[in-house]
C-alpha cells in the first residue's frame, strides 16, 4: 500500500503524475488501461502513477485540475492484482 505525495498536473497535455518522494530503482511501467499508467521499482513497490486524459477520466475541467491542493490516493498490488 502506497499514498502519493507528489503530484502535478500538465494542462496542455492533460495529464496527471502522482508520485511518492523516495529514490528507488526503476524496473518497468505497467499500463493499468491504456490511460493509466503505473511505474514500479525492482521489487515491484509502486512508485509512480501517471494518468493520461485526466479531464476526461476524472469528469471535471483542466481548470479544476491545475487547482488540486490535496491528492490522496492507495494502491494495493498483490500477485492476483492491483488496487487503485
Amino acid at each position: 500500500m502506497v499514498k502519493y505525495d507528489i503530484y502535478t498536473y500538465d494542462e496542455l497535455g492533460d495529464s496527471l503524475f502522482l508520485a511518492f518522494p523516495v529514490e528507488y530503482i526503476f524496473k518497468e511501467v505497467i499500463p493499468l488501461e491504456e490511460e493509466v499508467l503505473l511505474e514500479i521499482d525492482r521489487e515491484g513497490h509502486p512508485h509512480a502513477l501517471e494518468i493520461l486524459n485526466a479531464s476526461t477520466i476524472f469528469n471535471t475541467s483542466k481548470e479544476n485540475l491545475s487547482n488540486i491542493r490535496k491528492v490522496e490516493m492507495i494502491i494495493e498490488v498483490s500477485e492476483m492484482c492491483i488496487k487503485i
